[in-house]
């Protein structure tokens, strides 16, 4: 106990320097966590519009999911690793979506409102075609959840290229309103 006491009282508290130094402000070193944190913060959304755009994508994967567990509640096999595998198939595209969303605001930023459109749009095709999938009275219709991502990926490639052809377009306009430097 003597040695556990010790070590912790009476020691004065150690400040690290922040002041900057020649070779730049002084750091104390980071865990391995703290540098994947940092890392992975580069995909996280900044600004208040971007955060909001990802309640789309994750309101199209929660329905879907709602679907997916309704039709499959009485299933004789039950919930297996096929139907697991078909389920992640099918969250791809909102996960894409959500890339997407992170990735935009961060390099594309000027393409934030061709990203909020078409996640409405990716939103609105997520909900009707499982439900017009669920009400239909064919005996094949469920084949259109092997096909759903297709479409919604369709949405979301085009999604992202106009968003890229609006940053770019925007981008060309700014560089060109700025007069050159005498």
């Amino acid at each position: 106990m003597g040695a556990f006491a010790r070590s912790s009282v009476n020691q004065p508290t150690k400040h690290l320097p922040t002041e900057p130094t020649d070779e730049g402000p002084r750091r104390h070193k980071s865990s391995p966590l703290r540098r994947l944190s940092d890392r992975l913060s580069v995909l996280a959304p900044s600004g208040r519009t971007s955060r909001a755009l990802l309640i789309f994508p994750l309101l199209a994967a929660a329905f879907y999911m709602a679907v997916s567990l309704y039709l499959r509640r009485n299933a004789p096999g039950g919930y297996d690793g096929f139907n697991v595998a078909i389920d992640l198939y099918n969250l791809l595209p909102a996960l894409a979506l959500a890339f997407l969303i992170s990735l935009s605001s961060h390099q594309t930023a000027k393409g934030i409102p061709v990203v909020a459109a078409g996640s409405l749009i990716f939103t609105a095709v997520a909900v009707y075609l499982p439900l017009s999938i669920f009400t239909s009275d064919s005996s094949t219709a469920v084949l259109g959840f092997l096909f759903l991502p297709l479409l919604l990926g369709t949405v979301v490639i085009v999604v992202g290229l106009l968003a890229l052809l609006l940053h770019a377009v925007r981008s060309r306009h700014e560089d060109r309103s700025v007069p050159p430097p005498r």
